[in-house]
């Protein structure tokens, strides 16, 4: 029975002390795609919400996003840069040699049909931080305390349960906010045929969320190419 007063006691603490955390994801498939069949997938450049306004975070968003792919065990897969190399390597193209807007979007939108078989768009919906007021407050625990005594002669040792009060100062949390949402696409007719939409608060490192929220999709994704 003390076992378990022990153990309710510990799980009481640390749900005083854990930092505010929630999480919620949704995933989508075509159940009639072939998803064996990907090859090559080509990452296009996330959309940034109006939070992300600092060339610097988006550059470190980007990066992650791109550098999580290599955790997929099939598939290749290819940024921008990829392609446009693919492009003066194979067919003697230079994209930023076109100067026609027009007739640069069609040879990139060809290139992507021809080296790439789905495109990933990713889309970063929210990212902010919340400043929230946690109130003081009391609680209560059970401490034992040695307690020593002598009967004819002799000496007893007990323990004896003594309450305890605690205080915890109010203080401010910087509550994250994130909102990611991956959408896969056909390079032959932009069928959209994958999703993962991902929502996450907590009193951490924005970045380090992002990377989890990456990982989380591209595990999943992985899974189905596999």
């Amino acid at each position: 029975m003390k076992r378990f007063k022990i153990f309710f006691l510990v799980i009481f603490l640390l749900s005083l002390t854990t930092s505010m955390v929630f999480a919620e994801n949704q995933t989508w498939a075509d159940r009639n795609f072939n998803f064996s069949g990907i090859q090559n997938v080509y990452m296009e450049e996330p959309t940034y919400s109006d939070d992300i306004d600092e060339e610097i975070t988006q550059r470190l968003l980007c990066d992650a996003f791109y550098d999580g792919s290599s955790k997929v065990k099939n598939g290749n897969f290819f940024t921008a840069r990829d392609i446009k190399s693919k492009l003066l390597r194979y067919k003697l193209v230079d994209l930023d040699a076109i100067t026609d807007e027009s007739e640069r979007d069609q040879v990139w939108q060809d290139a992507i049909k021809e080296f790439s078989d789905v495109w990933i768009k990713e889309t970063i919906q929210e990212y902010w931080i919340d400043k929230v007021w946690k109130d003081p407050y009391y609680y209560t625990t059970t401490e034992y305390r040695d307690y020593s005594y002598w009967v004819d002669g002799k000496k007893y040792e007990v323990k004896v349960p003594e309450t305890v009060e605690h205080y915890v100062e109010g203080k401010y949390l910087y509550i994250a906010h994130i909102r990611v949402k991956f959408e896969v696409f056909t390079t032959a007719d932009n069928t959209l045929i994958y999703s993962y939409v991902d929502y996450r608060e907590a009193e951490k490192d924005l970045i380090d969320m992002y990377k989890r929220i990456v990982k989380d999709f591209y595990a999943g994704f992985g899974k189905k190419i596999k």
